[in-house]
């Protein structure tokens, strides 16, 4: 689940092989993406093995992101975040 995922960059760079991502964002830029808010995404408990998080927690409601990230991710799975720092 890739979480303020803009254009779904991840979802088109996988779409050869058999992953699947869902792409997330408050407004759907292309088909690749669902409107959302991140806090309230339209998956169930468990469903992802991984959530990214790429330069999206600049809500200030970011914890409430990562709450929900824990929420989908399955047990055993992953949390990634790659924000900038300083």
């Amino acid at each position: 689940a890739d979480f303020g995922c803009g254009d779904a960059a991840i979802a088109q760079s996988t779409s050869l092989c058999s992953t699947i991502v869902h792409s997330f964002d408050l407004v759907a830029r292309n088909d690749w993406v669902t409107s959302a808010d991140m806090a309230h995404v339209p998956l169930p408990e468990g469903a992802a093995n991984v959530a990214v998080f790429s330069l999206s927690l600049m809500g200030v409601n970011y914890i409430d992101y990562i709450v929900e990230a824990h929420r989908i991710v399955a047990p055993g799975g992953r949390l990634l975040i790659a924000e900038v720092s300083g």
